[in-house]
């Protein structure tokens, strides 16, 4: 996830952290969310982003505006319907291993044990 960072600067700082729990399968979900809060809000700040109770959430600073501030709750929306893992459509939530994902069919039933 570090490849979000880098692409857009502008948007975080340094000391953020801000992917450390980002799923793979919301990356073009979260870059495409970026460049837009780049063009549209050019000074916001991204503080986190991260997956939470089966959905993405994203912290911004405390003064973005509340255009960002929908934009990003767009965003997150979005990737309620969207597999974490390979982001495909579609995407169920599901308890696994003590963690809540969405997850596509395929990943849901992948690693679970035999019954």
């Amino acid at each position: 996830m570090r490849r979000i960072a880098a692409a857009y600067p502008s948007l975080f700082t340094s000391d953020s952290g801000c992917f450390h729990d980002c799923p793979e399968g919301w990356e073009p979900l979260v870059m495409e969310l970026c460049g837009r809060l780049v063009a549209e809000h050019p000074d916001v700040r991204c503080m986190q982003c991260k997956s939470k109770f089966g959905v993405l959430r994203v912290c911004l600073d405390d003064g973005a505006s509340e255009a960002a501030v929908a934009l990003k709750r767009e965003y997150e929306a979005r990737s309620s319907g969207m597999c974490q893992e390979c982001g495909s459509p579609g995407g169920a939530v599901h308890g696994r291993y003590g963690w809540v994902s969405t997850l596509c069919p395929e990943h849901a039933t992948e690693n679970l044990p035999a019954a």
